[in-house]
């Protein structure tokens, strides 16, 4: 038997756990086989980005994958249907008054298909979501112009939501969508941001320019735009006018290789995301105008060290996923943090007074590091603590996680450690509502 153990030690990714007692005790904690457990993605939890739009509306007709090359003329007449779905298809011409017989349409769906945009004459009084993503008959570096004849044609007086994905016009400069609120144009070789879209598109509020050519943005007038996403852009410059801008969400993950910025002037701020921009230091004012910031992530860049995030006494959640962090020391002025993710660092030692201002944390991970034990007392008014990620470190038993005093522990995970064995005496040390994932 003994063996037999120590030739499983040598396996990292496997782990034996023997319960040297069974019979069952109430109050304990639980343990969990269950390996469909996923656990949290707490970067998604800090900001769920939205890459794609769908109809889904209760009363819809899909017509998905079809073959269809038209558009039957009153394909459908309701008064009740909401959506239709002509995704997939081998459309290529879209006549003004296809959907007069649909009166109550609010979203439609033409993704992938074969418009060209000189056959496309659409109009519909109470469209809301309109989709048209991925034409296979467009080249993504051809500028398309819609002809003026059909200009006038197109009418959507009411459409609030426009996904144009991989398709290059110069919507900024367009009048058919007067009432636009969010707006997808990402993986279209965009090279251009009107700077003043307050002006072109009042109601504007979120944008998503993700995946473009866009190597400038100076943003005059944004005072009713809420989001703004340029991930995956060459971006060279960036400037925001602070007294016209009423961002909330900002997200520039790998987008600043070519740019360095040292300051973020945008007071209304309340979610950053700067990963994966081999960012390696933060400058001491990068974040003194962004006061109100709640969320931040700067995951996957090359951190050596915990940056110094004075201003952010009002941070709620930070990712510092896979950086080059080693060490934790004191981590000051984060007095109101709730989710904190380090997974996937370098980190073999956690000070003791590391964790003793974050009094409202929540979600904890440290997994995919280098740690073996933690300091007595390391969780020293971690009191509110419900999620600890301890997976994939060094660690040879629980003892040595130190966990006996996080009484509100929910969940704890342990898998991919060198631990072999969980007795007794060991769950009656550990908070008795937390149930601990093994596998």
């Amino acid at each position: 038997m003994n063996f037999f153990v120590s030739a499983l030690i040598q396996y990292k990714n496997f782990l034996l756990i023997l319960i040297f007692a069974i019979k069952k005790c109430e109050g304990n904690p639980k343990i969990s086989w269950d390996s469909s457990i996923i656990n949290k993605n707490l970067d998604k939890m800090i900001l769920e980005k939205e890459s794609s739009v769908m109809c889904d509306n209760e009363e819809i007709v899909n017509l998905e994958g079809f073959e269809l090359k038209n558009i039957p003329m009153n394909l459908v007449k309701s008064k009740t249907i909401e959506g239709i779905s002509l995704k997939n298809n081998k459309i290529s011409e879209v006549p003004s008054n296809i959907f007069h017989e649909t009166p109550n349409l609010k979203c439609l769906n033409l993704a992938q298909n074969k418009i060209l945009f000189k056959y496309f004459q659409l109009e519909h009084d109470r469209l809301k979501k309109l989709i048209l993503d991925y034409q296979t008959e467009t080249e993504p570096n051809e500028i398309l112009s819609i002809p003026q004849k059909n200009v006038s044609k197109i009418k959507f007086p009411n459409l609030e939501t426009l996904s144009w994905k991989y398709i290059k016009y110069d919507i900024f400069s367009s009048t058919l969508f007067p009432m636009i609120k969010n707006i997808y144009l990402s993986d279209s070789n965009l090279i251009y941001v009107a700077s003043n879209i307050t002006h072109l598109f009042p109601y504007l509020k979120n944008i998503h320019l993700e995946n473009n050519m866009i190597q400038e943005l100076i943003a005059d007038d944004f005072r009713n735009v809420e989001s703004l996403y340029l991930d995956k852009n060459p971006l060279r410059n960036l400037w925001f006018n602070a007294k016209y801008t009423n961002l909330k969400i900002l997200s520039l993950s790998n987008s600043l290789h070519n740019i360095d910025i040292t300051e973020i002037n945008i007071p209304s701020l309340k979610t950053l995301d700067l990963s994966q921009n081999q960012i390696s230091f933060i400058h001491e004012q990068m974040f003194k105008n962004i006061p109100f910031l709640e969320d931040l992530i700067l995951s996957e860049n090359k951190l050596l060290k915990f940056p110094n995030l004075f201003y952010l006494s009002n941070l709620k959640t930070l990712s510092l996923a896979y950086n080059l962090i080693s060490e934790i020391k004191n981590i000051n002025q984060l007095n109101s943090l709730k989710i904190l993710n380090l997974q996937g660092n370098q980190i073999n030692n956690i000070d003791k007074m590391a964790f003793l201002m974050l009094t409202e944390l929540e979600f904890l991970d440290l997994s995919e590091n280098k740690l073996q034990l933690l300091p007595l007392d390391w969780h020293d008014n971690l009191s509110k603590l419900k999620y600890l990620n301890l997976e994939s470190n060094f660690f040879v038993n629980i003892q040595d996680m130190k966990l006996n005093t996080l009484i509100n522990l929910r969940q704890l995970y342990i898998k991919n450690n060198y631990i072999v064995s969980i007795d007794l005496n060991t769950l009656q040390i550990l908070p008795q509502k937390c149930t601990i994932y093994v596998i």
